[in-house]
């Protein structure tokens, strides 16, 4: 299977939830970071606004971020009200799951010398996407980064030292068309200096944080003529993992990456896009106000040889129709196109149990023993490491990265580190209900992924993941804030919890791991199975013996405990 890593496989997933970063690294030159605006004019009347921001395809549009703007006073440049926002420092963070900044100063670009590439990029966007349909916002955005000058980008130079940030790679390559990006940097340059400002130029207002976070930008429907906001529509949905069979996309379901997506004008032309992370796919048509018609398919075999498409069709079945779609737009947009698939449950077992499906995967009493090290280490300062396979430090980055997956509220570990291993290490011994079954196998589901061990193939261990978070969303009826609430250390721990307090040295602290895997081994030994039945239609309860197939598959080969 093709491997489609995110950093890389082993480095692993790019954070979904609380921060949606341009990178990761924060910028701390100061002079770098007030050059862009020194020279702007500050809108006086938007210099308290707050920005709520979230990633441009959760709110339906084309655009690396959306604008919530709001705390606006009257004035004739910004009014409040959602927009296209841009990241203007790749090489910064900012908290962007529906999260609130506030005292954000704005500042108008209009006629400004340093800003006349990016405003005359602005100005042409729209034609850039008439001309070819398939132009997706983040061809837009790499080539605003690679057009200001603070900070500092060069494509070529970025991609090869790996700084590239994570939501524009997919499996180590961009995700977006570097050729073109090239080819509208260099119309731009070679056009900017002729442009002149004018009342009906579009321009950016250049939105600065005061709280470490990066910098945004956005053009108003003020700004100029407005072009950049009449005449076009959007056409959206989601390919998603179908995990109830319904037809129908619940909000407990996830979506499936890296998917090609066509769309068919009514004159024959063809445009492809491939989903997000999330599912998320979106075409930007022209349709000037009136009412066209377009086809929306997803094929099993493309022109891609990168895509997910024909692993897809290869591990899934089709819920929904796949092709023939014909979408009807005028002045509208029109969302919620979703294609559902459901996975053939027997087949993949099957092929995990031959071992047709190549893995590296542990099984879940390896990571028991991982996370209790883990846990005594954090607990006593004794560390463990050298004993073990997965360093504490590294079994929290983990933790952390799961919790940032598919649902919006996924496992959620606690804040402190000994909370995350508490509650990991209490959710992986389980064994009472199907859903703690569910989420014992789930959670060594997603440490295996999300440290690399897998199949090879990021596309299709996610859309596995994607599957067993849904079902154990429809197994959970006890309204708790996510799949598993977190846990607290000083809540009552599990019968088997360790004498944490009579360890003073290393020695003593391998005692306890030793003893507590005694524990472990009678907690999981009722799952050391790989071969289990399973009915002829995919129901929830299917999850856990397809994702215990799947951490079996691997050979459990890792070391789970420390020497006598």
């Amino acid at each position: 299977m093709k491997s489609k890593s995110i950093i890389s496989i082993t480095v692993l997933l790019l954070l979904l939830g609380a921060v949606s970063s341009c990178d990761n690294s924060l910028n701390t030159d100061i002079e770098q970071t007030l050059s862009p605006y020194l020279e702007l004019d500050a809108i006086d009347e938007a210099s308290n606004t707050t920005l709520t921001i979230r990633k441009g395809a959760a709110a339906g549009l084309d655009s690396y971020f959306a604008f919530d703007v709001s705390n606006v006073q009257t004035n004739g440049i910004i009014s409040e009200g959602l927009v296209e926002g841009w990241c203007l420092e790749w090489n910064k963070p900012i908290a962007s799951n529906n999260d609130r900044h506030d005292g954000v100063e704005a500042y108008s670009t209009f006629g400004s010398d340093k800003w006349k590439p990016v405003n005359y990029l602005m100005s042409i966007k729209n034609k850039l996407k008439r001309e070819d349909p398939s132009l997706t916002y983040k061809e837009i955005q790499v080539s605003i980064w690679s057009l200001i000058d603070v900070p500092q980008f060069n494509l070529d130079e970025v991609l090869a030292a790996g700084k590239m940030p994570s939501r524009m790679m997919s499996d180590g390559r961009p995700n977006f068309s570097v050729s073109k990006v090239k080819e509208i940097v260099e119309r731009v340059r070679s056009n900017a200096d002729a442009y002149t400002y004018s009342e009906s130029s579009p321009f950016m207002v250049f939105a600065r944080t005061d709280d470490n976070s990066q910098n945004g930008g956005f053009v108003p429907c003020e700004s100029g003529d407005a072009d950049q906001c009449e005449g076009f529509v959007s056409i959206s949905g989601s390919v998603y993992v179908d995990a109830n069979s319904s037809e129908e996309k619940d909000s407990s379901e996830s979506g499936i990456q890296n998917t090609t997506v066509t769309l068919t004008d009514d004159e024959g032309m063809e445009f492809h896009t491939k989903t997000e992370q999330d599912g998320f796919y979106s075409f930007i048509v022209y349709t000037g106000d009136d009412e066209k018609s377009f086809t929306l398919e997803i094929s099993e075999e493309t022109e891609d040889t990168e895509d997910f498409n024909e692993g897809l069709f290869d591990s899934y079945l089709p819920t929904t129709p796949t092709s023939g779609i014909t979408v009807m737009v005028d002045t509208e947009n029109s969302t919620g196109i979703n294609f559902g698939f459901e996975p053939q449950v027997e087949n993949l077992i099957e092929r995990f149990n031959s071992g047709e499906i190549e893995t590296n995967t542990e099984t879940r009493k390896f990571w028991a023993v991982q996370l209790t090290a883990g846990f005594i280490s954090e607990a006593t300062g004794l560390s463990l490491d050298s004993y073990v396979t997965v360093p504490k430090d590294s079994l929290i980055l983990y933790l952390s990265e799961i919790e940032n997956l598919f649902l919006d509220e996924p496992f959620q570990f606690g804040e402190a580190n000994i909370d995350k291993l508490f509650s990991a290490w209490k959710t992986i011994l389980r064994n009472d209900t199907d859903l703690d079954k569910l989420l014992a196998e789930l959670i060594t589901a997603e440490l295996n992924v999300v440290s690399g061990r897998g199949s090879g193939s990021l596309d299709f261990d996610l859309a596995l993941l994607a599957f067993g978070e849904s079902s154990a969303f429809e197994l959970n009826d006890d309204n708790l804030p996510g799949l598993r609430a977190a846990m607290k250390v000083g809540e009552q721990g599990p019968d088997f919890m360790p004498e944490l307090k009579s360890a003073k040295t290393v020695e003593d602290a391998k005692l306890l791991l030793r003893e507590t895997i005694e524990t472990i081994d009678s907690k999981t030994n009722t799952v050391t199975t790989r071969s289990v039945p399973v009915s002829s239609f995919v129901v929830p309860g299917q999850a856990e013996p397809l994702l215990r197939s799947f951490n079996f598959s691997g050979g459990g080969g890792g070391s789970v405990g420390p020497a006598e």
